[in-house]
């Protein structure tokens, strides 16, 4: 963007460098554009575009209409704000502005169809910030370590076409200011503090609404701003930052020096669509007509400490989740049969079942009374789930099943013994071939 006064150059493109976001996995800038690759929220891999020539859309001419509004309209409104901007700052009149309508890497990439050998891998500390940055040869290109408010205390670069904005706490840095923008609030690692008010202060008064992560950014994130669970594995703790009207949801599992972060959209009904698959589990069965895998936030926050909590007992745990709760909330595919789940007479998004578990703390697809079911993986699996809130649960009531078997007496007169392991179960019928949790909170 250029500004005049009486025929002379004020400024020159005073946005500069300037980026088109158009989602989070494409990204125009002047020099051209990065496609970005993600595992769940955490982005993992980088490559610079060779080009739209043969896209399935042409970037300059077929557009996407807005969702409320028409871009003349958008257009007006963008315009009438630069208007106001430039007036009350500069006392300068629009005619002194002049402004090129698109991004000339995004036309020029319409003609391009180079080979994409620019591939960048990322490779995270316990926070999720990059801390090395490797080309698809596996030779580093950047190397990056902060001070623990996340101002940076090395940076080191080989020549190359790119270097990653993405750093502390894998968010976007500005060049020019050197704040981090995380989606709610921009943030200055360099004085530690949030350059504007939580918007959730009213909620927390206890602490400054200016503060990082409750000034303890060695173990805490603050991944979007977003309605967010802090789950700590090591002391079973899962703490609930609210934002009011916020409709994500995002789950941060510290477990040991390993921190994951999954978000998940909430729908109408205030319910989350729990993943088919992760750290420790994964599913079992085809989705019903209408979903069969929602829960509330509260009980797939702790559903995610316990199964990496589980993944940190037994080498290898995997444990297979079937049905929960519908979209709506209802039972899966209104199944009588599992009316608990959800339903008027029902709990809502707070049931779960689950295949057993084999010696190896892996679900098998069989009965409790199969050889493959181990005592001790079911019974560990039960009794921590108490502690995460897991404490209405159901099991096989089949004879003999969750005992331990002895042996005993002299040559010719053997006796067998079934002593009973006491677990956080209630042994009914129709669990045969499957376990059931239900959520009631801590």
């Amino acid at each position: 963007m250029d500004i005049f006064y009486s025929q002379i150059l004020l400024k020159s493109k005073i946005v500069n460098p300037c980026s088109i976001f158009n989602c989070p996995y494409v990204v125009y800038n002047e020099q051209g554009y990065s496609k970005h690759y993600y595992a769940g929220a955490e982005r993992v891999s980088s490559r610079i575009g060779g080009g739209t020539m043969y896209g399935l859309q042409d970037p300059i001419t077929d557009t996407v209409s807005p969702i409320t509004d028409e871009y003349s309209e958008l257009s007006t409104h963008l315009w009438e704000m630069l208007e106001r901007s430039f007036s009350a700052c500069l006392d300068l009149y629009t005619e002194y502005i002049g402004y090129e309508p698109h991004l000339e890497s995004v036309q020029a990439s319409a003609s391009q169809n180079y080979a994409e050998n620019n591939w960048y891998i990322y490779h995270s500390d316990h926070l999720g910030s990059s801390s090395f940055l490797t080309d698809a040869f596996g030779d580093p290109t950047q190397h990056l370590q902060y001070l623990p408010f996340g101002e940076n205390y090395i940076e080191q670069r080989a020549t190359t076409d790119y270097y990653t904005p993405f750093t502390f706490s894998a968010k976007e840095r500005d060049l020019e200011t050197g704040y981090s923008y995380f989606g709610a609030r921009y943030y200055d690692p360099n004085v530690s503090v949030w350059l504007s008010v939580d918007p959730m202060s009213d909620k927390h008064a206890d602490f400054n609404p200016y503060a990082y992560v409750y000034n303890r950014p060695t173990n805490l994130i603050d991944p979007l701003g977003l309605d967010s669970f802090q789950i700590n594995v090591q002391d079973r703790s899962v703490k609930r930052i609210n934002v009011e009207g916020s409709t994500s949801h995002t789950f941060i599992v510290k477990n040991g020096n390993t921190t994951t972060t999954t978000t998940l959209e909430a729908n109408d009904k205030g319910l989350v669509k729990f993943p088919d698959a992760g750290l420790g589990f994964g599913r079992y069965g085809t989705e019903d007509k209408g979903g069969d895998h929602y829960l509330k936030p509260n009980a797939a926050a702790a559903l995610f400490g316990l199964t990496a909590e589980m993944s940190n007992r037994i080498p290898g745990f995997n444990v297979d989740f079937g049905d929960m709760s519908a979209r709506d909330g209802t039972a899966p595919g209104n199944d009588n049969k599992h009316k608990m789940h959800g339903g008027i007479k029902g709990y809502s998004g707070v049931c779960i079942d689950f295949r057993y578990l084999d010696i190896k703390g892996k679900s098998y697809q069989g009965k409790a009374d199969d050889p493959k079911f181990n005592v001790w993986n079911n019974g560990s699996f039960l009794d921590i789930a108490g502690e995460w809130g897991f404490k209405k649960n159901y099991i096989s009531n089949q004879k003999n099943v969750l005992t331990f078997k002895m042996t005993i007496g002299p040559r010719g007169n053997i006796r067998t013994f079934y002593y009973p392991v006491f677990v956080n179960g209630k042994k009914i019928g129709g669990h045969n071939d499957h376990g059931h949790l239900t959520y009631t909170g801590k």
